[in-house]
């Protein structure tokens, strides 16, 4: 019976491929992991400065410190960055707080201007770009003093609207209206027309 000869050449080089194919395929799969765990990382990062500003309506109609007030409440991770803000009553846009006191009160009270005539009142602006850190509030409409007022403010559900369109720090943007749960939006588009105060864009 003859005897093969064995090619140690051949094995040797076949050895070679599949040692090369093996440390591809090693190659291979780990960038896959790596590229899958920075995915994870990046989403992480994303989820742990997501914002969720709600708008609130408080209000206190006693004898003791009667108020109304218009909050902005961040209750996400992440700061909330303000893009755009708007406030209407009976469907039309309101440029500021003194239009909705005066066209709630039919004109009996205002706080600017000559007919001025409630002491208890505070305004904060709320311009474009305005950040609001997580876990805190901003408040950008309070008065007090008159109780007739208050109640007509705090009956106002429907005929009052406020919205405000907001982002996170990676550009991941939400709308809020009225006290309804934060929905994702593609961006926030500011309207000088429409953006409650006056403010460039």
């Amino acid at each position: 019976m003859a005897k093969r000869k064995i090619n140690f050449e051949l094995i040797a080089a076949l050895a070679a491929t599949l040692t090369a194919i093996a440390a591809v395929v090693v190659a291979v799969v780990q960038t896959d992991i790596m590229r899958e765990e920075a995915e994870v990382e990046r989403e992480h990062a994303r989820l742990s400065v997501t914002p969720s500003l709600w708008i609130l309506r408080n209000w206190n109609n006693g004898e003791e410190n009667p108020f109304f007030s218009v909050v902005l409440s961040n209750r996400g991770l992440g700061p909330a960055v303000i893009e755009h803000f708007s406030v209407s009553y009976n469907g039309e846009m309101l440029n500021n707080w003194d239009q909705l006191v005066e066209s709630v009160s039919e004109g009996k009270y205002s706080i600017a201007g000559d007919n001025e005539n409630i002491n208890a009142w505070s305004l904060a602006g709320l311009a474009p770009g305005t950040i609001i850190p997580a876990t805190s509030q901003y408040q950008p409409f309070r008065v007090g003093e008159k109780t007739d007022l208050i109640a007509a403010l705090a009956g106002q559900h429907d005929a009052l609207k406020i919205s405000v369109c907001f982002c996170s720090v990676y550009g991941d943007c939400w709308k809020a209206a009225d006290e309804r749960r934060p929905q994702p939006v593609n961006h926030c588009t500011f309207d000088r027309n429409t953006y409650f105060g006056d403010y460039e864009g």
